[in-house]
């Protein structure tokens, strides 16, 4: 069984105010505990950018985010579907967000995302340009007088955030029936 020592014993430092240089660098460099208080409710949500704009989806209507390998186009859709896609064996309609929300953009999705939204009645995947990232939002961080998005996203918007997120409303998304392709 091997000897077991500490670090100080087995490299031991040369000066002997290195200790106390070191001590005082942990120090300075060290960063404080931040305590986030919540005024209100708030929630965790992916956001994405979409022909140059910021979009925010509660994480609780998200169940994955993967990059985009083939859409298979599929005859007989509305614009806004832009085909089906294999997602570790199981199939997706794509909806083009782009396209939905009247948005300029291209239909090149090699380097799209898709986001899977998911209900007990519904699943998809939304075509996004790029994932930002997740984020905290808090309730009083959305400011729902001031929308700034017309005609059809306003809809779907439930508020936009101070740093311009505009937060789109999941549940609304998933329940419209005008996202649903009956034929």
């Amino acid at each position: 069984m091997a000897k077991k020592t500490s670090l100080s014993t087995a490299f031991p430092l040369e000066d002997p105010d290195s200790e106390s240089i070191l001590a005082s660098r942990a120090r300075a460099l060290a960063i404080e505990e931040q305590t986030v208080t919540w005024a209100g409710h708030g929630f965790e949500a992916v956001v994405f950018s979409l022909s140059g704009e910021r979009y925010g989806l509660d994480l609780i209507h998200v169940k994955e985010v993967v990059r985009v390998r083939q859409v298979t186009p599929m005859p007989g859709l509305p614009g806004f579907v832009a085909g089906i896609t294999n997602v570790r064996g199981k199939i997706f309609s794509v909806i083009d967000l782009k396209f939905f929300f009247g948005l300029p953009g291209q239909d090149h999705f090699e380097h799209a995302w898709l986001v899977i939204l998911g209900s007990k009645e519904m699943e998809f995947g939304i075509l996004v340009d790029e994932i930002i990232g997740t984020r905290s939002i808090r309730a009083d961080m959305i400011h729902t007088s001031m929308t700034t998005l017309t005609g059809i996203r306003e809809k779907y918007l439930k508020g936009v955030t101070r740093d311009a997120v505009a937060i789109l409303d999941g549940a609304k998304i998933l329940s419209d029936e005008g996202l649903i392709v009956k034929q």
